[in-house]
């Protein structure tokens, strides 16, 4: 209790670190079980969160029905931050979770991008305009 107290106080005091997982998970000593700590700043929030929010806009303003980008960048967000974790884990070394984060929601991103022929729409980030989706649908009315 005192050491998430201590914690707390970090995190008031303006630290760049918002969860703090504690040496030992487990009480037992003789489970064996070594639980570093694993940091996640305020940096591996914050810019993975614009990036989702692209995502969604993206999805959005393309009219992707489905949401294929926002809910791909979202699943490989989290599986970077239990990557991540497995990772301090097994090397039982603290690390920055931001090494493990940023390649796996950019490379997942890319590679969606390219699998359904919209990288370069990705990559210039344009929309499709409601004018241009007007001419698209009458043209298919026809």
């Amino acid at each position: 209790m005192y050491l998430v107290f201590l914690d707390l106080l970090e995190i008031m005091m303006g630290m760049m670190d918002i969860f703090v997982i504690h040496d030992e998970i487990f009480s037992l000593n003789s489970c064996g079980f070594y639980a570093g700590r694993i940091y996640l700043s305020i940096d591996d929030i914050i810019f993975p969160s614009l990036l989702i929010n692209f995502c969604r806009l993206f999805d959005i303003g393309n009219n992707i029905h489905y949401r294929i980008y926002y809910i791909q960048v979202l699943i490989s967000y989290i599986i970077s931050v239990f990557v991540s974790y497995t990772i301090m884990i097994i090397t039982k070394v603290d690390q920055l979770s931001s090494i493990v984060i940023y390649p796996f929601v950019i490379l997942s991103t890319i590679m969606t991008g390219i699998i359904r022929g919209e990288f370069r729409k990705l990559l210039r980030g344009t929309l499709t305009t409601f004018e241009e989706r007007q001419k698209k649908d009458r043209r298919n009315s026809f």
